[in-house]
């Protein structure tokens, strides 16, 4: 009996377009899918955690680091993310129409991460040189701008891999195990921001240049050798392009009508641009919130550390668990569950604890927040994948992400205005040193309730609709593919 039952998953076939896979097949893929991420995710995460420390550290406002972590990437998403999406849709090589883009820009976005660890280096060389002699610019000055112009450069380099990555599974894995993949895949990166935190992060500012040349070494080596293995299969030619006569204002009308043409996708879009408004704040500053509580280096990168690791055990059974119901149902009761829980962060501008109690508490917190955001973020893929006609899936999400970065960009600005201006009323002489962080809170909560809104919305359309997406038939799957996979 136990034979026949191997015999039997040794022999199913997985589909994916014109790829098939046996189960050995369907594990090396994502075998290799994985160790991909791994790379990309150790990649972004050590510029996004260690660049605002230093920018804090040369005494700049914190405007400085929101334009420079968020707005300068935001503006370059928005520019160059329509572009990369819409030619990859369209384009046919022998390498696929996606692995193309990653493998040209891996080089440049490891050679622009290393230089990112010699960045203070590049300043003090400029700074004692004409540009320090002719500018009469401070040494902290120069180095932010080195800083800017290497994130200009890598950022612009990161989007042909971080644009199509994505987009990637869509075309090679098989859509009855999408769910449970994309949880293998957030364990993985969840898993690798873990170590980093745990090891890494603490001693980021002290051995930076040998950290960022490790990590962008690793990811050269590593995330081509997960292209070279990876194939793609055929695609059907793409649709006509209907006629511009090469007017690029026709082209871009066209993109936008084909992307907005319901109210389902607009309503959709809107919650996804107040969602972002609501992370753009904590994702960069909220370790500065924790060490204004007392916490070290250490203790951040030990929370960072844990919650990942609460994360990856907690994403594999949130897949399961978002592949049993229809993810705009769970996105709802989370996105409430969470805007519930985020004025918890108010205690600490009325109460001041020890800072073994405050780890202790914003523990707590973040696992909870984290368990949460865990079942979230297992729905968030699949519910576009749902929503997105399947032959311009790249099209429209890549008008998300420009939806979602041309908000960034301002408030990416406007979060740092925002701190900046609580600095000045909650001075460091009367309150303690770093205090106006802990209002962040205010900033999370007011966005957070403002897409959790718009979501309800988005599902009153998505019932007045039929529910479109919610059939296995809709999703392009063979009745009972998935209860056999």
């Amino acid at each position: 009996m136990i034979r026949e039952y191997i015999a039997t998953l040794r022999a199913r076939q997985y589909h994916a377009g014109t790829l098939t896979y046996t189960l050995a097949g369907l594990y090396a893929l994502m075998f290799w899918l994985l160790w991909g991420d791994f790379c990309f995710t150790l990649m972004n995460t050590i510029w996004r955690t260690v660049l605002p420390l230093q920018i804090k550290a040369l005494e700049m406002p914190n405007w400085v680091i929101g334009v420079i972590v968020i707005s300068i990437p935001s503006i370059l998403n928005f520019l160059l993310n329509p572009v990369i999406s819409t030619v990859s849709d369209r384009t046919r090589t022998r390498w696929g129409r996606r692995r193309p883009f990653m493998m040209v820009a891996v080089p440049f976005i490891s050679l622009f991460l290393c230089l990112m660890g010699f960045s203070a280096d590049l300043g003090q060389w400029l700074h004692g040189g004409f540009l320090g002699q002719w500018s009469g610019w401070s040494l902290g000055a120069i180095t932010t701008g080195v800083i800017a112009l290497i994130v200009f450069l890598f950022y612009s380099a990161d989007l042909f891999v971080g644009t199509v990555f994505y987009y990637l599974f869509n075309d090679v894995v098989p859509t009855a195990v999408m769910a449970r993949f994309l949880a293998l895949f957030r364990m993985v990166g969840t898993g690798a921001g873990a170590l980093y935190n745990y090891f890494i992060f603490p001693h980021a500012l002290e051995h930076m240049r040998w950290i960022f040349l490790g990590v962008g070494l690793l990811y050269f080596t590593g995330f081509l050798m997960m292209c070279l293995m990876v194939k793609e299969g055929d695609y059907p030619p793409p649709a006509p392009r209907a006629k511009s006569g090469g007017n690029p204002f026709f082209i871009v009308f066209t993109y936008i009508k084909e992307c907005t043409h319901k109210k389902l996708f607009n309503l959709l879009y809107i919650h996804l641009i107040i969602w972002a408004l609501a992370n753009v704040g904590g994702s960069i500053y909220g370790m500065f919130v924790n060490l204004s509580l007392g916490l070290s280096m250490q203790n951040v990168g030990t929370l960072a550390a844990i919650t990942g690791v609460t994360t990856m055990v907690l994403t594999y059974p949130a897949g399961m668990f978002a592949d049993r119901f229809h993810p705009l149902r769970l996105m709802i009761i989370i996105k409430l569950a969470i805007t519930v829980i985020t004025p918890l962060g108010f205690l600490w501008l009325f109460v001041q604890f020890r800072p073994e109690v405050n780890f202790s508490i914003i523990l707590t917190i973040n696992v909870i927040n984290l368990a949460l955001g865990v079942v979230y973020n297992a729905t968030t893929m699949p519910l576009l994948m749902r929503l997105f006609p399947r032959e311009r899936f790249g099209q429209f999400c890549s008008f998300a992400a420009i939806c979602q970065a041309g908000v960034s960009v301002l408030g990416g600005f406007l979060v740092g205005f925002f701190l900046d201006t609580m600095k000045n009323h909650y001075p460091d002489a009367i309150f303690g040193k770093d205090y106006f962080y802990r209002l962040i809170v205010a900033w999370d909560l007011f966005f957070s309730a403002l897409s959790l809104l718009f979501l309800a919305l988005l599902f009153k359309e998505w019932m007045k609709l039929g529910r479109p997406g919610e059939t296995e038939e809709a999703l392009g799957i063979t009745p009972g593919e998935e209860a056999e996979s």
